[in-house]
């Protein structure tokens, strides 16, 4: 379905306009200064421009981006800027490597990295992850999550479980959060509104600081009446809206040098419209499902004499999940799943030499569920049970750099999660950066792991006692290039990945048990072209082969995807960006409705203008060819 977005940002802060930039400014909003930073141009106090390297802090070390090994993608502010977009999943729909697909449009949205399952990606807000422990794999609603105080994301691909912890046996996501440190005041609003179905977003937010305190408060709400989740082809005709709404804030302080510590907090209330399944009759005007979650994480370091910074990281996690009737759901006789998680994180950095920093750590979580359960004769609800686990983990990481051209980051880690067995994760990664040419040769291989969720586990009817961790292997290779003093920017890198002791359901027993492997393999390739000032182009193209333990390819992983994109800006103030997006045909399930999903593409465009330095309008078409597709069939 087509939509076109028109909206008027403005931005009342007394400096320049923050949220879509022209290169020669840099956003108030950004995570740290001394750790994180965009590809923009800076200006500094004596008007003159210098360019900063990405700086990726999913690392237990920050590092920068031609440092970080392979399978590392950065998005930045600027490229957010860019696209407008509504959603989490519309910022990852252009990452190579990764496919994304819906059950309805902005339903339950599922990414597959490089091939792997959904549920072997782990979502982390400034390094600690979220996610809900009542859902069957231990993951989080992408619709969920809110855009308006992202200042940067890190999509790290292949098992990062040594560094990461578990839930990135095949990959983690990283949000890193927006913090406000120019002026002590400042205020800016964002509007936009659909025409066609109706469809309007809007943020604002107040932020500022000052070398001793920043803040950032921020409240939104999206809300979509689209298209039937049922599939409008098959006769249903009903629309499905979605809302979510969200208030986030961030407070640090840094009272002495070297000591600084923030809190971040994050309320999220969602809504959605779901129907009975996939295909004809499916309508259901009164099914809703309805999410509301709490998130809070404490953070505090000190960097002493140069040589042991130790931080401490405190975060929690509660969620309410509700299924049924409008009626049931903003009442008390709804399904209802309610899980929380308690984690503690305490990491030491040691600065050894200037070639070689150490981090050694030990982390503790404690997680719970509250899921119902039926009578497994009458299917009547039969109240609910409650889980728990405690699981511990300790770590350590080497970062060597040797010639001022060799990278290597070692890292080791060994988890304890609840009765089961102590689980080992290690990965390598290293990059040789040939400067006369500026090639960058780029490999890694690792270990991952994936303990089994409470649900799995402990469920009343379906869960097993005897399910143990699910596990991975990867190789990966790449070399990247930077030609004609980075005019264009190349990089291709092959993977390999291994999955083994996969939870699936067992028809036999009515149970979860561990009885699949998997086995993905690829090529990625990413270019940039600019050839003018006002010139940028882009594609990316990943092609991917994905087998189940049985020699059959697996479902909905697309053999070929990619993207292209080109950004002009003609004159200072107007941008213009126009994209398409790809993706192949992918082989169903045997619950879907046909056996396999088209191949399709999609035309977006956007264009921004900067009316004063505080005021920017916008327009934006999504799916301008009106074309009709579908990622999973029904």
């Amino acid at each position: 379905m087509k939509h076109i977005f028109l909206a008027l940002l403005m931005a009342t802060a007394t400096t320049t306009f923050a949220y879509s930039q022209e290169a020669n400014n840099q956003s108030p909003l950004v995570e740290n200064q001394a750790e994180t930073t965009t590809k923009n141009t800076i200006n500094n106090e004596l008007g003159e421009t210098h360019t900063e390297e990405i700086i990726v802090t999913s690392s237990k070390i920050p590092v920068s981006l031609s440092k970080a090994g392979s399978g590392v993608t950065v998005i930045t502010q600027e490229d957010i800027e860019k696209i407008q977009p509504n959603t989490f999943v519309d910022i990852m729909r252009r990452v190579p490597g990764i496919t994304i697909t819906e059950t309805g449009a902005g339903k339950s949205p599922s990414i597959y990295i490089r091939g792997g399952n959904s549920g072997m990606t782990a979502i982390l807000i400034d390094g600690v992850p979220i996610y809900d422990t009542t859902s069957i794999e231990s993951t989080i609603d992408l619709s969920t999550i809110p855009i308006d105080s992202i200042a940067q994301i890190e999509v790290i691909k292949g098992p990062v479980s040594a560094s990461m912890g578990g839930g990135t046996m095949n990959g983690a996501i990283n949000i890193v959060t927006k913090q406000g440190y120019d002026k002590l005041f400042n205020a800016m609003g964002n509007f936009g509104a659909g025409l066609g179905s109706l469809n309007f977003i809007g943020d604002a937010k107040f932020y500022g600081g000052n070398d001793i305190v920043n803040y950032m408060v921020s409240g939104s709400y999206h809300y979509d009446e689209g298209v039937s989740s049922a599939g409008k082809k098959y006769g249903n005709n009903e629309k499905d809206s979605d809302a979510l709404s969200s208030v986030t804030a961030k407070f640090g302080v840094t009272p002495i040098d070297d000591l600084s510590s923030f809190i971040y907090f994050n309320y999220v209330n969602s809504k959605a419209d779901t129907d009975n399944g996939a295909g004809p009759n499916m309508d259901n005007p009164d099914s809703i499902s309805r999410t509301e979650r709490y998130f809070v994480n404490w953070e505090t370091k000190y960097l002493l004499k140069d040589l042991w910074e130790p931080t401490l990281k405190v975060n929690y996690v509660h969620q309410t999940r509700r299924y049924g009737d409008a009626n049931s759901v903003y009442g008390s006789t709804s399904d209802y799943y309610t899980g929380s998680n308690l984690g503690v994180d305490f990491q030491n950095n040691f600065y050894v030499l200037k070639e070689l920093a150490f981090t050694a750590g030990a982390t503790f979580n404690y997680e719970e569920a509250e899921i119902p359960t039926s009578d497994p004769i009458t299917w009547l609800p039969a109240g609910t049970y409650k889980a728990f686990e405690d699981n511990y983990g300790v770590y350590a990481q080497a970062n060597v750099e040797l010639f001022d051209s060799w990278t290597t980051i070692l890292a080791f880690r060994g988890d304890k999660n609840g009765d089961r067995d102590f689980t080992p994760t290690y990965r390598i990664s290293s990059v040789y950066d040939i400067k006369a040419i500026d090639l960058q040769i780029k490999a890694a291989f690792g270990t991952g792991y994936k303990s089994p969720s409470l649900y799995q586990v402990y469920d009343k009817q379906y869960g097993n006692r005897d399910l143990e961790a699910q596990k991975s292997i990867s190789y990966e290779a790449g070399i990247s290039n930077g030609i004609l003093d980075k005019m264009i920017v190349w990089e291709v890198t092959w993977f390999e990945n291994w999955f083994d002791n996969l939870i699936q359901w067992d028809t036999g027993i009515s149970k979860y048990k561990n009885i699949s492997s998997a086995h993905t393999r690829g090529i990625e390739v990413a270019l940039t072209v600019t050839p003018l000032k006002w010139l940028d182009i882009t594609a990316s193209y990943m092609f991917v082969e994905a087998f189940d333990d049985k020699g059959e390819y697996m479902i909905r992983r697309p053999r070929h995807q990619g993207n292209a994109s080109i950004t002009i800006t003609p004159i200072e103030k107007l941008k213009i960006y126009a994209e398409m997006i790809f993706r192949g045909k992918t082989i169903g399930s045997q619950y879907d409705t046909v056996p396999y999903t088209v191949a399709y593409e999609l035309f977006n465009a956007t264009v921004s203008y900067d009316v004063t330095d505080n005021i920017n309008v916008w327009l934006k078409g999504t799916n301008l060819t009106d074309r009709q597709y579908e990622e999973i069939a029904g």
